[in-house]
């Protein structure tokens, strides 16, 4: 089958715009790997391009009004592996997805994305037999877990905490940068189900 050509021919972000673009492509690709439906109690996984904070997580889903509180909710964090730990994880539950390539940007105060394995990871994640997704970030891992919802047939929450656009801006100083990065996250919006704002202006922004 040509099905998992997409995910070696093409680059990452370009993937995910041809997959989330035509759900008989998403059918074919379940179908290709066999994923199905399982069935399970209430667990969610949490996409993260940053090593994460478990304060942070746990304020947050207090935060979100989902009908439980954080220390009773299910919940694994999926983010790329890190060599220098900023934060003890004190019993949250992790897991790391293999990368196949990472990108410094010195525009982004050498931020490296790391870009997850899409084959491993789909396989990886699968096996965590996850009931939502939660995604973090808009960088890749947060587009492997829309994909993730995608193939699962899960809910996807987005979780949209700042103003990515005008930080963007102030760090890079350059209005070229302005419109791709607008562009490209409200396109990503647009692919989940639900989005988690702290404020209405915030909301506005993505309308």
């Amino acid at each position: 089958s040509a099905i998992p050509g997409i995910f070696l021919t093409l680059p990452f972000i370009t993937t995910m715009k041809v997959l989330f673009g035509n759900r008989h492509i998403i059918k074919d690709v379940r179908n290709y790997l066999d994923i199905k439906p399982l069935n399970s109690e209430r667990r969610a996984l949490w996409f993260s391009d940053i090593e994460v904070d478990p304060n942070v997580v746990k304020r947050t889903i207090d935060g979100m009004d989902i009908g439980i509180s954080a220390d009773q909710f299910p919940l694994k964090v999926v983010m790329p592996e890190f060599k220098e730990k900023t934060f003890e994880q004190n019993g949250l539950q992790t897991m790391n997805l293999p990368t196949f390539y990472e990108k410094k940007l010195a525009s982004l105060n050498n931020f490296t994305f790391k870009f997850p394995s899409l084959l491993k990871s789909i396989d990886m994640l699968y096996k965590e037999n996850p009931t939502e997704i939660i995604v973090a970030t808009s960088g890749p891992f947060g587009l492997i877990g829309v994909l993730m919802s995608k193939l699962m047939d899960i809910p996807c929450t987005g979780l949209q905490q700042t103003d990515f656009t005008q930080k963007v801006d102030e760090i890079t100083g350059e209005n070229s940068m302005h419109d791709v990065t607008d562009s490209y996250l409200k396109w990503f919006y647009s692919i989940l189900d639900y989005i988690k704002t702290p404020t209405e202006s915030e909301a506005d922004l993505l309308r």
